[in-house]
């Protein structure tokens, strides 16, 4: 009896020993292959301390002041210092002015002065006005680095419904539509100014979003013209209420739009701002929706996108339409607890983005081949080889990340790092089944935006020949 127990016990000890075997290995592939919970926890020091810096006492302060000029309607007094468009773009101007000499002059300030004639295209205002940008610029520190940019946006201007009266005789404090934007833009500025960044970080407050995106197309189109290097590009548009006008609640997600098609730099944009809350912001989630706008409006990144740029809008959960464009456009129905969550969730992305290095560039992907011993020479592989291009400019650039997701999955699910190089084969992932795409690293765990294949050329139509 004693002898088939001890027999019974060394059985078990191999079944468990053999168990702890699989498992030890397991854990290895998994660890060697699918690093995303090490990524994920992987977080800058420096991101960090820009998040915790952002105060919503300023935020507050900002949005009480805008509100204050009564209306920014684009036609509004441009001549009084305490009312109208005009007073408003100054104390913008001069607010940035003072954040730069609070920080050793490092922010350009300027405005983009243009002219807008609506006449001509039959729509409001019916005649000319000029039209002002106001912008501060952070230029990047590293030389190499400086012709990419990065660009935060809000419109400062506001309108409200009235017939019969002036612009002037309407109140449009707009407290949420936009000065939750552009309050954004000015405390990132604040705080975003005291550190030194690769890459160029552009904060703007728009003119004349209400009248037709003019601020924004002109600047998009502007930089267009000078082939000027845009990778990114955030609208903070309507970011501050949380109760909308079905009763809802919420005070815990932001909706982030961006366009067609599903791999666009746009969506990857989205994709990766969603991935940096997530490290970054406690009690925040994005959301992405993946189309350019909610159902038949627009915001200030659309107009980069038609130039090509990646482009994306946040906008709170839970709209209230009563609230917009209106008179009861107050800072009374604006959460400041959710508009620093959202500007955190802005800056952590944007810090993260300069800071990181530049993004592969023409990005391959092709089933592996296998050496066979009959007279074909090769035969068809399981495994799928990313190659990609680098100038490896960055003197801190830690390595590459294979991203990978299922061909139905809106995010990637699996990073592998493969060091500094350009080629690498990712074993047990068919070309078939999955979706893949490279970013780059740097020591501090700031990522670059994924870098897609392109698109597979459409089959062409059968032609066929009458005889």
């Amino acid at each position: 009896k004693i002898g088939g127990k001890m027999k019974y016990f060394n059985f078990l000890f191999k079944v468990k020993a053999f168990l702890l075997i699989i498992v030890i290995v397991v854990f290895i592939t998994l660890t060697d292959n699918l690093s995303f919970s090490q990524m994920e926890l992987s977080r800058s020091n420096t991101v960090m301390d820009i998040v915790n810096s952002i105060s919503s006492k300023n935020i507050e302060r900002i949005i009480r002041k805008l509100q204050s000029f009564e209306t920014r309607h684009s036609l509004s007094d441009t001549l009084s210092e305490t009312k109208g468009i005009g007073a408003a773009r100054r104390w913008i101007f001069n607010e940035f002015n003072k954040i730069s000499q609070e920080n050793q002059n490092r922010l350009k300030v300027y405005y983009q002065t243009f002219m807008v004639d609506r006449k001509a295209r039959g729509r409001r205002p019916a005649f000319k006005v000029l039209m002002k940008n106001v912008v501060a610029e952070l230029p990047g520190a590293n030389p190499a680095l400086t012709d990419r940019a990065f660009v935060i946006g809000g419109h400062y201007d506001s309108i409200a419904f009235g017939r019969g009266k002036s612009p002037d005789e309407i109140q449009a404090p707009g407290a949420n539509d936009d000065a939750t934007g552009v309050a954004i833009a000015m405390e990132l500025a604040r705080v975003m100014s005291k550190y030194r960044f690769d890459a160029t970080v552009i904060f703007v407050a728009f003119a004349g979003e209400e009248e037709g995106l003019f601020g924004s197309s002109w600047f998009a189109q502007e930089a267009s013209k000078k082939n000027m290097r845009i990778d990114g590009m955030i609208a903070n548009d309507i970011v501050g209420n949380i109760e909308g006008g079905n009763g809802d609640i919420n005070n815990k997600i932001i909706r982030c739009f961006s366009e067609d098609p599903w791999d666009s730099p746009s969506r990857q944009l989205a994709r990766y701002i969603r991935r940096t809350c997530k490290k970054y912001v406690e009690g925040m989630e994005v959301l992405n929706i993946f189309r350019n706008d909610r159902y038949g409006r627009g915001g200030d990144h659309t107009p980069f996108n038609i130039e090509g740029y990646a482009a994306v809008r946040f906008t709170e959960l839970n709209e209230n339409y009563d609230r917009q464009h209106s008179n009861r456009d107050i800072i009374d129905f604006v959460s400041i607890p959710y508009v620093t969550k959202v500007c955190k969730t802005t800056g952590a992305a944007f810090a993260s983005l300069a800071l990181a290095p530049e993004a592969p560039s023409n990005v391959r992907v092709r089933r592996s081949y296998i050496k066979s011993s009959d007279s074909e020479g090769y035969k068809r592989g399981y495994n799928t080889i990313i190659s990609w291009e680098h100038p490896f400019k960055e003197q801190d650039l830690a390595g590459f990340k294979i991203a990978i997701r299922e061909t139905t999955s809106p995010y990637y699910q699996y990073f592998i790092p493969v060091g500094k190089v350009k080629k690498y084969e990712v074993k047990g992932y068919s070309i078939d089944n999955y979706s893949f795409g490279v970013l780059a690293f740097d020591e501090d765990g700031n990522e670059s935006l994924i870098s897609v294949p392109p698109p597979l050329p459409k089959r062409k139509r059968v032609i066929f020949i009458d005889k």
